[in-house]
């Protein structure tokens, strides 16, 4: 499935298919997008359901989580019409961060769907000793009567707005979930044609002392010409991921496991301007489980061997817990498939800008 998205991803980037063609590859990628989304979802309520989700609470800067999803939301605003606007925060919470994100991420998914074209807000306001996370939008609303029903598995009510049709009826069924796993409230206030508002209450925190860090302005790059260093272990996702950086007009290096990675770098180390690196590289004779080698220990192999730094992106479908944390620990990028190709050439883009600033300076 990840293979035939970056195959039509990169159909789209041809500027020679006719209005019928352009829209067929459109519907077939809006086909592999839904059925992706369906298959992930599912996933995570047979987790939630089993129990095999345990939360790991913390304290951090709410901050740092909503910039996180201004970022990933910024391209889809565009393509959906959408004036997606986050009001900062000072606020520090208590919570697991990687599953109040996902809470927040899915809120303000269905915002999006339902609103387009229209506005979406996200702020946080501070009641005593909770932290009011919302999302509001000016969508067509949720009448009194099916406010109930919205929660349940595979519902999705009949809105005029053709973003709507999009959703799967499980984001809030599974948000829901997550919510009463934290011991956070969730609750929704909206009238028909006046848009929504979902609120999630959560645990204030003190201010952690941090050392200060300085944060250069990062510039968009291009890639045309760029170096890209592509492992994969699966042939179709490396051929479709190939097809892509090619409509980019970048130059790719394609391995398709961790020895012809490195072999490839070895040849091509002084060319190489970044690496997209998939984390299961599948199983390797001689290692004992636990010890498999993997995509962040296949990069930090490479850069131990390299007299220069080299940018990397991770790229995933693994569900294992603590993987983001890990590659962020790591200053590698990370990704979850199926890829949305607007995010990866972004990534790509700013992890190339990073390195230039750290070579060049300003």
């Amino acid at each position: 499935m990840e293979a035939a998205r970056l195959f039509t991803s990169a159909l789209t980037e041809q500027n020679d298919l006719s209005h019928e063609q352009q829209r067929q590859v459109d519907n077939i990628d809006k086909s592999l997008r839904a059925a992706n989304d369906l298959l992930a979802d599912l996933a995570e309520i047979a987790r939630l359901e089993s129990g095999n989700i345990k939360p790991h609470i913390e304290v951090f800067a709410l901050n740092d989580l909503f910039d996180d999803l201004e970022q990933e939301f910024a391209a889809l605003a565009v393509e959906q019409n959408i004036e997606f606007r986050l009001v900062a925060t000072k606020v520090w919470v208590k919570s697991d961060q990687h599953l109040l994100r996902r809470i927040i991420q899915n809120l303000v998914g269905n915002a999006f769907r339902y609103a387009s074209p229209g506005k979406v807000l996200l702020g946080a306001r501070v009641y005593g000793d909770q932290v009011i996370i919302q999302i509001l939008d000016n969508g067509p609303g949720i009448p009194l009567e099916k406010q109930v029903l919205v929660f349940e598995q595979f519902t999705q009510l009949e809105t005029s707005t053709s973003q709507s049709s999009r959703g799967l009826g499980l984001g809030l069924n599974i948000t829901q979930s997550l919510v009463q796993l934290l011991g956070h409230s969730l609750s929704l206030q909206s009238r028909e044609m006046q848009g929504c508002k979902f609120s999630i209450a959560v645990e204030k925190s003190r201010k952690q002392i941090m050392k200060p860090q300085y944060v250069a302005p990062i510039k968009n790059m291009g890639l045309k010409d760029i170096t890209v260093l592509c492992i994969d272990n699966d042939p179709d996702v490396l051929s479709g991921m190939v097809e892509l950086l090619s409509a980019w007009q970048c130059n790719i290096l394609a391995a398709d496991s961790r020895n012809t990675a490195l072999i490839e770098f070895a040849n091509h180390q002084s060319d190489i301007d970044i690496l997209l690196v998939d984390y299961q590289l599948g199983y390797h004779e001689g290692l004992p489980p636990g010890e498999q080698a993997d995509g962040l220990t296949l990069i930090a192999d490479m850069r131990k061997g390299c007299n220069h730094y080299i940018p990397a992106i991770l790229i995933t479908a693994t569900t294992e817990r603590g993987i983001e944390e890990k590659a962020k620990n790591a200053d590698v990028g990370f990704m979850r498939k199926l890829v949305k190709p607007a995010g990866l050439r972004a990534m790509m883009s700013a992890k190339l800008a990073q390195k230039l600033q750290a070579d060049y300076g300003d």
